[in-house]
C-alpha cells in the first residue's frame, strides 16, 4: 500500500492480484468483474489496483486497506 497526498487530500493505493485487491473493495461493478474476466480468458496476468480517500488519524486502525475503489491494470 502507499500513501499520497493531492490538493490537501490523502489517498491509500493498493496493487495486487484482483482477488486480494477486490476483497479489500466494498463494492466492484458488473462491468469491471466482466472486463476482469474478459481478460483472464485471453491467457493475460491482471493486476488491480484500488483507492480511497484517507484520513491521518487512521493509519492507527488495522482496516486502513478497507472501503477502497477498483480498477483493473
Amino acid at each position: 500500500a502507499g500513501l499520497y497526498k493531492k490538493n490537501n487530500t490523502y489517498y491509500i493505493f493498493v496493487t495486487g492480484a484482483p482477488e486480494v485487491v477486490f476483497a479489500m473493495c466494498t463494492t466492484v461493478s458488473e462491468r469491471t468483474q466482466m472486463q476482469l474476466s474478459a481478460l483472464l480468458t485471453q491467457g493475460l496476468r491482471i493486476v488491480a489496483a484500488a483507492e480511497r480517500v484517507v484520513e491521518l488519524h487512521e493509519f492507527d486502525n488495522n482496516n486502513v486497506e478497507a472501503n477502497m475503489l477498483p480498477g483493473l491494470l
